[in-house]
């Protein structure tokens, strides 16, 4: 158990015992049990308690544990008929809390409250399975929710925004600085801010005028506003990427090791406009190999601190999203003077390493260079090149280059292997969109075994390069993956038991051989994403710490500076020690700054990823709306009182049966076996059941899509096969290795959900 676990299980004792009482984080000076406490150690651990509902922190009153208090915490949602139902930031069998319309004070769907539980039988509060109610206390956080409505001028340039759906019972106050410019009756779309009720309206603000409903542009200016992405760059930003020369100096070579002679190829998807990294490869006379991966050399052009750098970190990452990329970097730089395009000489960064038999590291050595890519593969031409049946007009020296590195990524993925990381199989959501990026069609992602050839080469990279950091003492931001929680690891492995009881989960250390056997199965999809749900965030920080889920003690990422900043932040500390030799100062890893930094980072790179999802989802619905009454197979993905998820097979997106609908018997939820059960007749809808289901109606604006359950299918629930790996929550898992599902016969330009997030994790 790491030491943050420790504390959080220690202060979860204390809030159980009789010696608890309300605090103030300066107050707790020793922690019963553990002793002296560090005020930052503490914080963290009450933030991430709060983050499950257990503490909650109130303005000049301080921290309170929810259980003793008879409180509860969770996410509001707004009924139609106005009541409101709150469900809890982690999963709860006692079900969500109902509240009445007359207790809802002024929260809004999609808000996390604070709710004081009613209580029955002579005071005691509801056992399991007894419906619970409650009334609203304190709005601890508005929704981000971007919601549409119709604005209606008010006196003195106010106004009021009265939502077009039923996700709010009512109206927004709009003061006059918040209206951005709309006029009396405009469609727009708004969003909640902090502050106190207005004459009973939560304060809000209106973000623009709102295309029609149910376009790309609709879903993109949703996505946009929820997620704060900046789409256009500043002028300023703009000029100064436009003011770098278009060729290399004479001066700049003479400072760089030339290796434009060198065949270095780059290897991306079809559609990839940016390319940062370009790799070559040989096999040694002694034995092993010789590794080069080159980064486009960034931060040659962006500088600490000047305005390219800063709006970079504003943004945190690129972010690709169907039917749009919106870059970290202006396109004169992501996609001209940093992309290492062929034939065209490039400034980089370039990782060598020697490597045993094994994959194993026998040298490090990085260094600026010059470099002139002698090819530009896409996935599929460097698979046919694998697979021998080329028609490109391709030199017998690259395709031998493909070769050797095809050779070097079964190396580096047995080591990874036998070093116990992580290897999921997970299959991934394709939309195929025509030129205006509307969806013609929804399928699977490819995996092919080019994805993982520049996959195990970045994973190399990015661990030298966090070597030779820790050698040289370096402070860069490290790509750090926390072990588990012991609590969520306790629900995985009792999920385990149900579903998987020929391989045994007692620790950790079991995990692999239960992938092992679960690979293949139709099992997979289930338990697979119940692990992910199960660990830790992957995050940047300046401590070096072990990566869970590679099982690395080195990591970083340097392979991605065009669009990530951390990877940019390690360029910018390389250069500092190239330009003075190795002996310069160098910045202690507890510096404040770099704290801030790594959090900033991991807060773009979350907010990034919810737009993806959101966006893709939101694509996806667009095309179901023209597929309602249809049947679907699919997978049952969770269970819990209100009904149950079903991931439908092809379209690879979950819906939602509500248990209303079950109409044969009345079912509760059995959480031992995670499953729903008929009173009556005792039928169960069981985690990982195969189902047929009717897609009933979906619901843009709420992500919601409704379906009515038909029968279980039968067939076997068990099975064996390969496949790729993961990362946590919301960090890049490998692409499946099933057969592609069968491609849309009506064509389709562009595809969405790009394969840029290879070194993710």
């Amino acid at each position: 158990m790491n030491p943050q676990s420790e504390l959080i299980t220690a202060i979860r004792s204390w809030y159980r015992s009789d010696q608890y009482q309300p605090f103030k984080v300066a107050d707790m000076r020793e922690l019963p049990g553990w002793g002296k406490v560090e005020t930052a150690e503490l914080e963290a651990a009450l933030s991430d308690l709060e983050n499950r509902g257990e503490m909650v922190f109130l303005f000049a009153r301080g921290w309170f544990a929810t259980s003793r208090e008879g409180w509860f915490v969770g996410t509001l949602s707004i009924a139609r008929r106005g009541f409101g139902f709150v469900r809890a930031l982690a999963v709860d069998p006692r079900g969500d809390v109902f509240i009445p319309i007359r207790r809802l004070r002024d929260g809004h769907h999609g808000d996390r409250v604070l709710v004081a539980l009613e209580k029955t039988r002579k005071g005691n509060p509801p056992l399991a399975g007894e419906g619970r109610s409650g009334k609203i206390l304190e709005v601890i956080e508005r929704s981000p929710r971007v919601f549409p409505g119709y604005f209606y001028e008010a006196e003195g340039g106010a106004g009021v925004v009265e939502p077009a759906r039923h996700e709010s019972v009512r109206e927004v106050w709009i003061d006059p600085s918040f209206r951005s410019g709309v006029e009396d009756g405009d469609r727009v779309l708004a969003r909640l801010r902090s502050g106190a009720a207005i004459d009973g309206l939560p304060p809000g603000e209106v973000l623009c005028n709102w295309a029609p409903e149910g376009t790309w542009l609709a879903d993109l200016q949703i996505v946009c506003a929820e997620h704060e992405l900046r789409e256009e760059f500043p002028a300023e930003v703009e000029e100064l990427a436009a003011a770098f020369p278009e060729q290399i100096s004479a001066e700049e070579l003479e400072t760089r090791v030339d290796r434009r002679e060198l065949p270095f190829m780059t290897i991306d998807p079809v559609d990839a406009k940016d390319f940062d990294d370009a790799i070559y490869a040989l096999e040694l006379p002694e034995g092993g190999f010789r590794l080069g991966v080159a980064i486009a050399d960034v931060s040659h052009f962006v500088s600490q601190g000047d305005p390219i750098d800063q709006e970079a970190l504003l943004r945190g990452t690129s972010v690709y999203i169907p039917g749009k990329t919106i870059p970290m970097l202006p396109e004169r730089l992501s996609n001209g003077l940093c992309s290492l395009r062929p034939q065209e000489d490039r400034l980089a960064k370039i990782a060598w390493m020697d490597l045993d038999s094994k994959g194993n590291f026998t040298d490090i050595q990085l260094e600026k260079s010059v470099i002139r890519s002698a090819h530009r593969f896409t996935y599929e031409g460097a698979q046919a090149i694998l697979e021998g049946n080329s028609t490109e007009e391709v030199s017998g020296v690259l395709k031998e280059q493909v070769q050797v590195l095809n050779q070097l990524r079964e190396i580096l993925l047995k080591r990874r292997l036998r070093q116990g990381a992580l290897q999921l199989e997970i299959e991934e959501m394709k939309l195929v969109l025509d030129d205006e990026g509307e969806v013609i069609d929804v399928i699977s992602r490819e995996h092919l075994e080019a994805h993982g050839l520049v996959e195990e080469c970045m994973l190399a990279a990015n661990e030298a390069v966090a070597t030779f950091a820790s050698q040289h003492q370096l402070p860069i931001l490290r790509r750090v993956h926390a072990p588990p929680d012991e609590s969520e690891l306790d629900k995985f492995i009792k999920l385990c038991r149900v579903l998987v009881s020929e391989a045994p989960v007692n620790s950790v250390d079991d995990l692999p051989k239960l992938i092992e056997v679960v690979t293949g199965s139709d099992l997979a999809p289930v338990v697979f994403f119940a692990l992910l749900r199960s660990l830790t965030r992957a995050e940047y920080s300046p401590a070096k710490e072990v990566h869970f889920a590679l099982q690395k003690q080195e990591y970083c990422h340097f392979t991605s500076p065009i669009r990530r900043y951390p990877d940019l932040q390690v360029h910018q500390i390389l250069d500092r020690f190239f330009s003075t030799g190795g002996e310069g100062p160098k910045l202690s890893h507890e510096d404040v700054s770099l704290h801030e930094l790594a959090e900033n980072c991991s807060t773009r790179e979350r907010a990034a990823e919810a737009a993806e999802r959101d966006m893709s989802r939101l694509r996806a619905i667009s095309w179901l709306r023209h597929r309602v009454g249809e049947r679907f197979p699919g997978i049952v993905t969770s269970v819990r009182d209100q009904g149950f998820h079903v991931r439908l097979d092809g379209v690879l997106v979950d819906g939602f049966v509500h248990v209303s609908r079950l109409r044969d018997d009345h079912y509760v939820f059995n959480e031992t076996h995670f499953a729903l059960r008929g009173v009556n007749k005792g039928n169960m809808i069981r985690l990982g059941d195969p189902v047929e289901v009717e897609l009933e109606g979906v619901d843009p604006l709420q992500r919601d899509i409704d379906l009515r359950y038909l029968h279980t299918r039968p067939g076997a629930r068990r099975g064996r096969g390969t496949g790729g790996h993961a990362e946590p929550k919301g960090a890049r898992s490998s692409k499946a290795s099933k057969p592609r599902s069968q491609k849309s016969k009506r064509g389709g330009k562009n595809s969405a959900g790009r394969s840029r997030r290879r070194d993710r994790r």
